[in-house]
């Protein structure tokens, strides 16, 4: 793989060329079009690096990112059961929630490619830049 092609927010494993067993995690903080903030993880410091540099000295081993699903209480938003009247009758509507998920757009990137601008990316429409969308989850009780 080109190192030139690393995401933002994603972990890797590299190893610099003429190094058999010196294994680095890095983690992409943010990229720009000519270089890499990179946070070292073995020393736990950041710093920046061009990015055809980076391709130069050190070779891609894996994508070592941990894609774990927080479903936290604040990422489900609820609507209280809702009565009325109808005929004398009460109706109740059921409860749902709204899970934050990936936006679809950008895969949680919160940017797209924007070939007709000098910053080569824009702010995905979709999401308004947050990465994330709602989806609508019904809840039925008995």
């Amino acid at each position: 793989m080109n190192l030139n092609l690393l995401k933002e927010n994603h972990t890797y494993l590299i190893k610099g060329y003429y190094s058999h067993d010196n294994l680095k995690s890095i983690t992409v903080v943010s990229v720009t079009n000519e270089a890499y903030e990179l946070k070292w993880n073995d020393n736990n410091y950041t710093s920046w690096i061009l990015k055809k540099i980076l391709d130069s000295e050190y070779s891609f081993i894996e994508d070592i990112t941990d894609y774990t699903i927080k479903k936290e209480m604040n990422d489900l938003k609820s609507n209280n059961e809702v009565k009325f009247y109808f005929n004398n009758t009460e109706v109740k509507l059921q409860p749902f929630f709204y899970l934050k998920e990936n936006c679809k757009t950008c895969g949680g990137e919160k940017k797209i490619p924007d070939l007709h601008s000098t910053g080569c990316y824009k702010t995905c429409p979709a999401c308004n830049g947050t990465g994330k969308q709602s989806k609508k989850i019904q809840i039925f009780t008995e």
